[in-house]
């Protein structure tokens, strides 16, 4: 039995078997500290929730220790909440802390103004990059109210927030809006916001994924002379944890000819924008990283090994035909799943922009539109986009320059939505049931 069930289905016993020590951080003052000591080494966890009845615990010590120290997190700003402390003997025999209550601090007036419809069916937290004039991080609950946030610089541009892969710290990546400076980076930041840590990451723009082993790989452009021609291709690279190069996975120049066809300068200043790679996803699992090469409305799977291409879909080149549906252009946020790839359609010049899921066959080597969301009339997102799907069929969307982020189900009809302030840009988007646990 894992230590979290453990934990949950044990015998109640008597509150106040020990006392807790509980603190608030300054700096992100939604999360807060959870300590206690016990005699014996026991399993500890902390309940919390907006009343007595909790609804909500952390995950458990994964070994007994005498020792426990929890991040509770996650809690609505400006809200009163209730914890309580429990700790699992040998002989799963409960101890008790007393029920106490927590108040956390008031979101700063300088935060984005968000404007809720409905309520999530999936719980837990939306985490989100946010800018306009200068740029937020945000954890926004099921009901839309913040419950995290770090604020940005004016010249700094966030397009990507993620969990870190031990759930105790957000990262997200920046890159100047003047794109002819190079100040790219990938922040990681402790829940309680106290420990920050700054990776750099030279050329790197759009998007970024923690490895297993602590490293990370991120998109970055690579600049070159041809032909008389300055060209911004792509590649993709692994950093150590402190932004040393490890190796170069992949580089589009080795994969493609430029274009005879001049290019738009509109987005980099450095030169014409070939392939503008824009999204970046690992698969632990078979060891391979997606990416989105924009430029030319397809998706390819990259082995991390060795840096072949596995598979490529849409373009010109794609490996698959498609027999039914419509082909994906000018696409965001590529997700492989079990089931396919869902694909945040961003076609130039539409009414809307699309999320549509593919079944990909590659034995036949074909694939088939089965699946489409359309968005609201008049938002067509010019920038970013991104689609969570849930096992139970529900979507959770961002629509990047159309400000706003939804819920859906299976059958296409809106559970929720959260509207930005005007002129907010919404990023690619991360999400989970719950933060906080045991901290080192």
């Amino acid at each position: 039995m894992s230590p979290l069930l453990f934990v949950m289905a044990c015998d109640p016993g008597t509150e106040g078997d020990f006392d807790v020590a509980i603190s608030r951080s300054e700096v992100a003052p939604t999360v807060f500290e959870v300590s206690w000591s016990t005699e014996e080494p026991t399993i500890g966890a902390v309940r919390y929730g907006p009343d007595e009845e909790y609804g909500k615990q952390t995950a458990a010590d994964a070994e007994p220790t005498t020792e426990h120290r929890f991040t509770v997190a996650g809690i609505p700003a400006s809200s009163v909440w209730h914890v309580q402390a429990v700790s699992v003997m040998d002989d799963e025999a409960e101890l008790l802390s007393i029920d106490q209550e927590i108040e956390s601090g008031a979101a700063p007036p300088s935060l984005p103004t968000f404007t809720t419809t409905g309520r999530r069916k999936q719980p837990g937290t939306m985490l989100a990059p946010v800018f306009s004039d200068h740029p937020f991080v945000v954890g926004l609950d099921a009901e839309g109210r913040y419950n995290w946030w770090w604020e940005g610089l004016g010249a700094d541009v966030y397009t990507r927030a993620r969990f870190s892969l031990d759930g105790k710290a957000v990262l997200f990546n920046r890159f100047d809006e003047d794109r002819s400076i190079d100040r790219g980076a990938i922040f990681r930041v402790s829940l309680d916001g106290n420990d920050v840590v700054e990776v750099p990451a030279e050329g790197a723009h759009h998007d970024f994924v923690e490895l297993p082993d602590g490293n990370y790989a991120y998109l970055k452009i690579d600049v070159r002379e041809h032909e008389g021609r300055t060209i911004v291709g792509d590649s993709l690279v692994e950093v150590d944890a402190a932004g040393t190069l490890i190796r170069e996975v992949w580089n589009g120049w080795d994969t493609w000819v430029v274009p005879d066809e001049p290019m738009s300068t509109a987005f980099y200043p450095q030169g014409e924008d070939w392939l503008h790679c824009n999204t970046l996803e690992y698969d632990a699992d078979r060891d391979v990283y997606l990416v989105s090469v924009r430029n030319l409305s397809a998706v390819m799977e990259v082995d991390r090994a060795g840096g072949e291409i596995r598979w490529l879909i849409g373009g010109d080149d794609s490996d698959f035909a498609l027999t039914a549906g419509t082909a994906f252009e000018h696409q965001h946020s590529p997700l492989r799943t079990a089931t396919g790839l869902y694909v945040f359609d961003n076609r130039d010049g539409a009414a809307r922009s699309y999320v549509r899921h593919y079944a990909i066959d590659e034995g036949s080597g074909t694939y088939t539109e089965d699946w489409t969301f359309e968005g609201p009339e008049g938002n067509w997102v010019a920038l970013l986009g991104d689609v969570i799907p849930y096992d139970d069929g529900t979507k959770l969307m961002a629509w990047g320059t159309a400000g706003f982020a939804n819920e859906v189900n299976g059958n296409g009809q809106q559970n929720w939505r959260v509207d930005a302030e005007f002129g907010h840009v919404i990023g690619f988007i991360a999400a989970a049931s719950a933060l906080g646990g045991p901290t080192e």
